[in-house]
């Protein structure tokens, strides 16, 4: 079995597994892995917002005053991942569409809570400031917090 990776000048890494055939290859046509494609742009939201399935990606968040993005049902975007960044200096929310009395919709994916308070919730706050961000996926049935820089993720 012979394995050999080449640099192409056009599209960079090709890596060949000669005995299966199988080839990767970068693709400037490549959106990424996910169910859902990524557009390589990224959204900017200045008021009250819901996202979409679509709105995969980073999302930037600015306004004067704190700003609420509602995550949609994550059993419409199995797959999806989010990263919300902040560009101003106020607390943002994030709530989840179907945000009901004692419903958990973000939950820690994994690590110890670095960067984040509580394990569960129906809303992540932002903390106040430039370049806080949280990063999560929906597994089809809540949303999985995979990165935060410093948040709050709490009940109803």
């Amino acid at each position: 079995m012979s394995v050999g990776t080449t640099i192409d000048s056009t599209i960079g890494p090709n890596t060949t597994n000669n005995s299966s055939g199988l080839s990767v290859a970068r693709d400037v046509n490549n959106q990424g892995f996910s169910p859902y494609k990524q557009s390589g742009t990224s959204l900017a939201i200045t008021g009250t917002y819901t996202l979409l399935p679509s709105d995969v990606g980073v999302t930037t968040v600015s306004g004067n005053n704190s700003i609420t993005l509602t995550a949609p049902l994550a059993a419409n975007c199995a797959g999806a991942s989010f990263i919300i960044r902040s560009l101003s200096n106020q607390a943002h929310i994030i709530t989840g569409s179907q945000e009901v009395a004692s419903t958990r919709v973000f939950k820690l994916m994994g690590f110890d809570g670095y960067g984040i308070s509580g394990s569960a919730g129906s809303r992540i706050t932002l903390k106040a400031g430039v370049g806080e961000s949280v990063g999560f996926t929906s597994d089809g049935v809540n949303f999985l917090i995979f990165c935060a820089t410093s948040a709050s993720c709490a009940g109803s």
